[in-house]
């Protein structure tokens, strides 16, 4: 406690705050609450659990037990009473479960578990449960709260739940844009072709909480996810660096609360190709080898599929050592002690002692490391907050299949609206067609993208982003700046951003 207590009181020192992640919706099976509960059927905590065969699953807490909500509560005002500005909830809207306990119907014949969140997630008790939190709790505290909240996709529900008055918590995460590659009957370790429409589709619905007397979250990556700039990106050493800038560009252009995992900032990847299976050691991957093998022989085409999948889509990605040096375990702990996962074998160049200690330059032909790209974006993004964060979103060309362009619209007392505009100018193509086939240009008065050979002057569009066909990468985007927040020079899959002249933020009226 004496740690939490020094880590309260630094964040104060630099005004910050401690948001906490707790997670009520169950136990580890070493809890005191479950031994108790697990040792006598008439145990004063048998109730606190849910007691139901078949059951080999995490011992899931049971909400419907008055005293497990006290408990909770009490846990919340032990953590405010410490300091603790705010919770993230895990999986809360699991709390509320059909008592009855049914077995999911069959969807996936062959499938050994069938999917069955209708019966575990979002249950009739959920607003009440979470509406007491309220009232009992956060109401007599200045705190923020967001849920994780997975399959729940109902507008009207989210709504309720992150209205400003009438909602039950601040903000929640929902997981459209991460589960885009995603086959829903295969699970994680999948890989589904998407569009562009697919993405616009998914943050335009979004957005709309905003629109909506509500809020919503931005992110792409936490521990449960691999690597945003490998999975959306090329994480290759060539354009790892563009690749980690335009995932900046989209995040901290759109409108919402941004959660920017550790190692996000720094363009952190997947682990290698070279790793071998055993190299992964999270339960989920472990568990999910284990499967592979027991079905398919060594060097069959299922199991080098597999060993593919995990490297895309394995939680292991985003749980290695954070990278602070070029050190041993990349600074991570010394090198005496050997961490739980191996740190990935590129700490000596994607590391957070290079990136800050780079430095701002004036010098518009030095390349700025994604980290000082990422604090240049957020600090722009605190700078014009009233756009930013809190304006509307306008998708431009909403159909086009290969770009995502939007602008961003907030009404202002002194003005009809504020409107954030990009100017860049006399871009040229370099080389390499086969890879970049167009530039973009934009049309404000019929709102379209158009073509125009290989140079184009590009105004009045706040991100451009364009993804081409095959891998379904990223493979362009042009962002607005300020000062040192620059692109240029940025070669990118084939092309150079050098004779990019003029990109910065403008506030205008109209």
């Amino acid at each position: 406690m004496q740690d939490v207590h020094h880590l309260i009181d630094e964040l104060k020192a630099r005004d910050m705050k401690l948001i906490m992640d707790l997670v009520f919706n169950h136990t580890s099976t070493q809890h005191p609450w479950f031994i108790d509960s697990a040792s006598s059927a008439v145990s004063a905590r048998r109730d606190w659990y849910i007691w139901r065969k078949p059951n080999p699953f995490q011992a899931d807490l049971n909400w419907e037990t008055p005293f497990v909500r006290e408990e909770v509560c009490d846990i919340l005002r032990f953590w405010l009473d410490k300091g603790v500005s705010g919770f993230r909830m895990d999986v809360i809207n699991l709390i509320s479960k059909d008592q009855r306990f049914p077995d999911a119907e069959i969807r996936h014949p062959g499938r050994k578990y069938q999917p069955g969140e209708c019966y575990f997630a979002n249950g009739i008790r959920l607003m009440d449960y979470l509406q007491e939190m309220k009232t009992v709790v956060f109401s007599k505290y200045d705190t923020l709260t967001v849920g994780e909240m997975p399959y729940l996709v109902d507008e009207e529900e989210r709504l309720k739940m992150v209205a400003a008055e009438e909602g039950v918590l601040n903000m929640i995460f929902t997981f459209e844009m991460i589960g885009l590659d995603i086959i829903p009957e295969k699970g994680r370790f999948s890989n589904k072709p998407w569009k562009v429409s697919d993405l616009k589709d998914i943050i335009a619905k979004a957005c709309k909480l905003v629109n909506q007397d509500g809020w919503h979250t931005l992110f792409c990556e936490n521990h449960d996810q691999p690597r945003s700039v490998t999975r959306f990106c090329d994480d290759s050493d060539e354009h790892r660096v563009a690749g980690t800038k335009l995932l900046s560009i989209m995040q901290t252009n759109l409108p919402g609360t941004l959660y920017v995992y550790q190692g996000e900032e720094l363009g952190m990847r997947n682990v290698p190709k070279s790793w071998a299976l055993e190299e992964y050691i999270d339960i989920e991957s472990i568990s999910y080898i284990k499967n592979v093998c027991a079905q398919f022989a060594e060097g069959s085409p299922e199991r080098k599929e597999a060993k593919n999948l995990l490297r895309l889509k394995a939680r292991d990605n985003a749980r290695t050592p954070m990278q602070w040096d070029s050190t041993s375990n990349g600074g991570f702990c010394p090198a005496g002690v050997k961490p739980w996962m191996r740190v990935n074998d590129d700490y000596t160049i994607v590391n957070a002692v290079l990136q800050t200690s780079a430095g701002r330059t004036n010098d518009r032909t030095m390349l700025v490391s994604p980290y000082r790209f990422w604090q240049r974006s957020i600090e722009t993004r605190k700078k014009y907050k009233d756009l930013l964060v809190y304006g509307d979103l306008e998708i431009i060309d909403g159909t086009h299949p290969n770009v995502f362009a939007y602008k961003r619209i907030r009404k202002a007392p002194d003005f009809d609206h504020l409107q954030l505009r990009l100017v860049a100018e006399s871009v040229y193509h370099h080389g390499e067609l086969g890879y970049f086939d167009h530039w973009f240009s934009y049309d404000r008065r019929n709102e379209k993208i158009g073509y125009s050979g290989f140079c184009f002057t590009l105004r009045e569009l706040v991100s451009c982003v364009r993804r081409s066909i095959g891998r379904g990468l990223f493979k362009a985007c042009w962002a607005c700046s300020t000062d040192e927040l620059l692109l240029q020079p940025s070669r990118y899959r084939g092309f150079a951003m050098e004779s990019l002249r003029v990109i910065e933020y403008h506030l205008v009226t109209t």
